[in-house]
């Protein structure tokens, strides 16, 4: 029983290394309008949401705002400090 389907029916779980994160972002009035579309398990399975969104109202007039980035489970993707973006945007004092 080494095959993943014989496994998964004898109630083994199907081991996931990497997820796709559809988002879609573009500029609205100035500011970055980011929508967390979805998380996925393939690339194939994100270029399909895309292709059901892709004809929507607002998506059809931003249609390059799509963006797939994968990734890796069970590692950081933020590995620094932050400072608030009110601080980063303030002008410098003297």
């Amino acid at each position: 029983m080494s095959d993943p389907v014989s496994r998964l029916a004898a109630g083994a779980q199907l081991s996931v290394e990497s997820v796709y994160i559809l988002w879609h972002i573009h500029e609205l009035d100035g500011d970055s309008d980011e929508k967390l579309i979805g998380v996925y398990k393939s690339r194939e399975d994100a270029e399909a949401a895309i292709e059901r969104l892709k004809d929507k109202p607002g998506f059809k007039d931003a249609i390059d705002g799509f963006e797939i980035h994968d990734y890796v489970l069970g590692q950081d993707g933020w590995t620094e400090g932050f400072i608030p973006q009110a601080e980063a945007l303030r002008p410098d004092e003297p």
